[in-house]
């Protein structure tokens, strides 16, 4: 296993700090995906490991990151996105998870889409989409019903809208949707369901 920190998380929030100053047309979004493919490399790189098994698990932005990676990246042979991601189209300031605005001000992760706030049918790729490029990988999303910051519904919604490009690839079982009674939290039942799926033919 190899666990690190992404840009702007963990020992590496002071790497933000002038992020957009020294690039103003990326994004730290983006950043934390280009992490997540050299930690890639970096696995592959070692003798040891089975470039065959390589899987992408992250929780909270790290879900995001995972989910975003795996779709890119085909050298993901499963990805794990755990209290995620919301999907943008139905992230609106009514819905009260925090709006679009979020990504973009708050955290400042994804500047351009604050840009669609208030006009969020617009977002020009979702997760609907995202998750289906990583058809026909396994893909496990772990969505609580107590996760205000994700609501469950929504992303059981994007789910069921990238379920038909896995049915199409004869890979209706590898994606799933895990949604236990719980916020959104990497306890030990979480931590066991992707244990478990990792472990999965």
């Amino acid at each position: 296993m190899l666990a690190f920190d992404p840009i702007a998380t963990g020992s590496r929030q002071e790497e933000r700090r002038d992020f957009y100053n020294r690039h103003p047309r990326w994004s730290l979004m983006g950043q934390m995906v280009l992490d997540a493919r050299h930690a890639i490399d970096a696995v592959q790189a070692n003798p040891d490991a089975d470039p065959k098994r390589i899987s992408l698990v992250g929780f909270g932005v790290g879900g995001m990151v995972a989910a975003l990676a795996a779709a890119l990246d085909g050298r993901a042979a499963s990805a794990v996105s755990a209290s995620g991601f919301t999907p943008f189209r139905s992230d609106n300031d009514v819905a009260g998870a925090g709006g679009l605005r979020r990504w973009s001000h708050l955290y400042g992760w994804l500047p351009r889409l604050g840009g669609f706030a208030g006009n969020e049918g617009a977002v020009p790729v979702d997760f609907p989409e995202i998750l289906s490029a990583i058809a026909p990988r396994p893909l496990l999303v772990i969505a609580p019903m107590l996760d205000w910051h994700h609501p469950q519904g929504n992303v059981a919604q994007a789910i069921e809208a990238a379920r038909s490009t896995y049915n199409s690839r004869q890979a209706a079982n590898k994606l799933q949707l895990y949604s236990p009674t719980c916020l959104a939290e990497f306890n030990n039942d979480v931590q066991s369901q992707i244990t478990r799926f990792l472990q999965s033919p």
